[in-house]
């Protein structure tokens, strides 16, 4: 089963430099008659530093007198390298101990610049057992079964005898009611395991799972409480613009709870097809997600089109913890580009002899302009063709222009984006009675009696 837990037997000490990072991790306890040992890392950052570090073990029982514990060693680690620290600790007695380490990055450097003290516990040899709980879930629904392990281990960390150590194990409700009992249950290696069920109308909030071991108490709690799936927020968006060009969607996935906190699960794509009925992709498709990951979904049929078009997902999310799933369709757009084009006309008209100008506005797909993106534009006629590559200015408008003469018949209007064409408008002719029509404001003067 899968298992929810927390142990801290290590001490994890970080000292960050605008140069690197030093790790040094050890234990937090220490034990007379014991090495006691450190891992110091040297992560390099901006730069490829070595560092020269002095770790000191001290050990006092007041402030004040006389050291009852004093030993230090010098340290040199080079950039990307790890070294182990071992101290023997004497017969000592309770007081207070701590490691010291301070030094300077990089070594050449005349002053320190690292220095970090940690405060250590003082563990006696004799020390009773220390006991974890682990759960299968946080959170129970009702009817569903709680999975617990309890694992018991000595003061040398070795799992504890079986005959010497019999634990007793209690649950209660959130009245603090006890609803099941194990009492003085032997351990197989270290481990006592069992289950329980949970009713299907039972007192929701929090529950307590308390194992006794020889005098010491620990404890865990667990939620039992209705859950709703359809109260997930699952969210599916592309992680950048879906081209045609890509044959494949570079999706974000964030799946949430009623209360905005992250959901693990598993998500799975069953099919992606396009509003005129092609499968993009026919085979399911699954993914671990914690909350929010981006994935990359290649199409296992190509596509073509201009413009934009709708792609629909047949998508599952199955929640980790109550194994129930819930299903959704959701669409989003695939462009042919990743720009548009319209005309500022509403329709291109050309008079032949006089010069045929245009303006086109290059926008993205949500209508922002497009600034500085040079496309080609390329205008059609009888025997004629001219292209040109036209960039657009701060606004997004590209201003196109040709000279013609009183032969010149132009056809067409095409825009392309690398090779494909994103803009294809026809021209008509105009003669110069309808120019002049188009030119020039009628007036009439009417008598008013």
């Amino acid at each position: 089963m899968k298992l929810v837990m927390k142990l801290s037997v290590l001490l994890i000490l970080v000292c960050t430099y605008a140069r690197a990072t030093i790790l040094i991790t050890g234990s937090k306890n220490i034990r007379s008659y014991q090495n006691f040992t450190i891992v110091i890392s040297n992560i390099p950052g901006e730069t490829i530093d070595d560092c020269l570090l002095n770790v000191r073990l001290e050990g006092v029982v007041h402030d004040h007198r006389p050291a009852m514990l004093y030993s230090m060693q010098t340290v040199r680690l080079m950039a990307d390298t790890n070294k182990i620290v071992n101290f023997y600790i004497p017969r000592v007695n309770h007081g207070n101990f701590r490691i010291i380490i301070e030094g300077k990055q990089p070594s050449t450097i005349s002053t320190d610049n690292i220095y970090r003290k940690v405060k250590l516990n003082y563990t006696d040899y004799y020390q009773k057992p220390s006991s974890l709980i682990q759960l299968n879930k946080p959170v129970i629904t009702p009817g569903e079964i709680l999975k617990f392990r309890v694992i018991v281990v000595e003061a040398d960390l070795k799992p504890a005898s079986s005959y010497k150590t019999p634990i007793s194990v209690y649950i209660f409700d959130p009245m603090y009611k006890m609803i099941r009992k194990w009492s003085h249950v032997g351990l197989y290696n270290g481990i006592f395991e069992d289950e329980i069920a949970i009713p299907s109308i039972p007192v929701l909030g929090t529950y307590q799972v308390e194992v006794t071991v020889k005098g010491n108490s620990v404890w865990k709690t667990f939620e039992v409480r209705n859950y709703d799936i359809d109260s997930i927020d699952l969210n599916i968006y592309p992680a950048v613009v879906p081209l045609l060009q890509h044959q494949a969607l570079n999706l974000t996935i964030d799946v949430k709870n009623c209360f905005g906190k992250p959901i693990r699960g598993i998500f799975t794509i069953s099919s992606v097809e396009t509003g005129n009925g092609t499968k993009l992709v026919k085979k399911p498709h699954s993914w671990d997600v914690n909350g929010i990951r981006q994935i990359y979904l290649p199409f296992e049929e190509e596509s073509d089109f201009f413009g934009q078009i709708d792609v629909s997902m047949k998508v599952n999310f199955t929640d980790q913890y109550t194994n129930r799933t819930i299903s959704k369709k959701k669409q989003i757009n695939l462009y042919h580009s990743l720009y548009k084009v319209k005309i500022h006309n509403k329709v291109l008209t050309q008079h032949p002899g006089s010069p045929f100008v245009t303006k086109l506005k290059v926008t993205y797909w949500n209508d922002e302009p497009a600034k500085n993106v040079t496309l080609l534009v390329v205008a059609y006629g009888a025997n004629i063709t001219n292209p040109q590559n036209c960039t657009s200015n701060m606004y997004g408008v590209i201003t196109f222009s040709m000279h013609t003469n009183e032969s010149t018949e132009l056809k067409l209007l095409q825009v392309y984006d690398g090779n494909k064409w994103i803009l294809n408008e026809s021209i008509e002719i105009v003669d110069s009675a309808n120019l002049l029509e188009d030119k020039y404001i009628k007036v009439e003067l009417v008598t008013r009696y």
